[in-house]
């Protein structure tokens, strides 16, 4: 065994992180850098991402909240199937509870909780109700926020049970009917046990640590600025006494204090030594690396960092290109997740009660076709039809002349 792996082992052991000297030493590795540097999987709480995100984090906040109100724009429709093709509905319950999902909030606030959970944690529990009048009708639709929900797991097969909701010491459980649990899938042990969705933050929780670590590093900075140097006395015999040091002081603020002065040089023919205080060039440096951190996050939700102003972040020639880039990467894929949702808790509900299928029944889409940023999309898919029914249609004429 070479010299490194043979420290390796000594630490792991006298750290206690391995109790055992017969563990292969490329297991020791693995846990001694997994567990020091952050490499191994470590699930990290809802609550954890929400406050160190969304709560706390500029560029999080702006990610999070670009991808929200870039919905908003998008319109959620209430599509009726017949034999003619789908048609839009705006006369059914299902219409009505769109508008209004509870007493609470409209389609919006509603729509702005649920993306919210989902993107940030991973989950989104949707609470259905019905109402007197409606039969079995889905006609209130809540959103139960991530953090305080746990999902309830047989012991026996790894299958949901249910969901416990607890805030402010009061616990209230739901069954499976009541609530339905839209997730983006998490491949990990965890996850699978546990049944709980991978979030995105998860994944860039290192860089996402980081960027909270820079913005306070640069905080500080600003903060305790201050002075940017000492000025003492140059000889070992002689110090400046405290009315000299104050005339000193003074005289020196006078000369180099103002704007005007800045990047300026002062030469003095005293005797004194003036030493450095404040953030060196590598420091300084370190702070300037939040743009790539940035660039990293934006990554997590498919979205370009020039959005929030950062020049360097893409080769795109235009805005255009890249707020169609923020449509096609990020609102529509998380959007169309939330339908799916959707016609699967609420939508079948209101089929099955009215007796109807997934044929002849309701289906709620994500509309975009009047979203400006598209419209280039479209024209050139319309173009390209175009082109290829003039190719039919030539390809056709030219066999029907030849049969003649």
């Amino acid at each position: 065994m070479s010299r490194l792996k043979q420290a390796i082992k000594n630490i792991a052991l006298k750290t206690g992180i391995i109790d055992n000297s017969f563990i292969p030493i490329n297991q020791i590795e693995q846990t001694l850098l997994g567990k020091n540097l952050g490499y191994a999987y470590q699930n990290i709480s809802d609550e954890t991402l929400i406050n160190e995100s969304v709560a706390s984090n500029t560029h999080l906040y702006s990610i999070i909240s670009r991808i929200k109100n870039l919905s908003m724009n998008g319109k959620y429709k209430v599509m009726l199937n017949t034999p003619d093709g789908k048609v839009e509905d705006e006369e059914s319950d299902l219409y009505e509870l769109l508008q209004q999902p509870n007493d609470k909030q409209n389609f919006q606030e509603w729509l702005d909780s649920a993306l919210t959970m989902l993107l940030v944690t991973g989950d989104v529990f949707l609470k259905g109700d019905t109402a007197v009048g409606f039969g079995e009708k889905i006609m209130n639709l809540e959103t139960l926020p991530s953090n305080i929900v746990d999902v309830l797991v047989g012991n026996y097969n790894n299958e949901v049970l249910g969901y416990d909701c607890t805030l402010g010491g009061r616990q209230k459980r739901y069954s499976l009917d009541e609530v339905y649990h839209g997730m983006l899938y998490n491949p990990t042990i965890y996850g699978l046990e546990q049944h709980r969705g991978l979030s995105p933050l998860q994944a860039g929780y290192r860089t996402l640590t980081a960027d909270n670590e820079l913005t306070t590093a640069e905080a500080s900075f600003y903060k305790n600025k201050g002075v940017s140097g000492i000025l003492s006395s140059g000889s070992d015999i002689a110090t400046f006494s405290p009315e000299e040091a104050k005339q000193l002081d003074d005289a020196l603020k006078a000369r180099m204090g103002g704007a005007a002065k800045a990047n300026g040089v002062i030469t003095t023919g005293a005797n004194v030594n003036y030493q450095a205080i404040g953030m060196s060039p590598s420091d300084l440096k370190i702070i300037e690396s939040g743009d790539i951190k940035l660039r990293n996050l934006c990554m997590l939700y498919g979205l370009d960092s020039k959005l929030f102003g950062d020049p360097k972040a893409s080769t795109y020639n235009n805005q255009s290109e890249v707020a169609r880039g923020a449509w096609n990467n990020s609102v529509i894929p998380f959007n169309n997740k939330m339908v799916s949702y959707l016609n699967t808790f609420v939508t079948a509900n209101h089929n099955r009660v009215q007796g109807l299928t997934k044929s002849n029944g309701y289906e709620i889409v994500f509309d975009t076709s009047h979203v400006q940023e598209l419209q280039k999309d479209k024209k050139v898919e319309a173009e390209k039809n175009k082109i290829v029914i003039e190719g039919i249609t030539s390809l056709v004429g030219s066999n029907m002349s030849d049969d003649a």
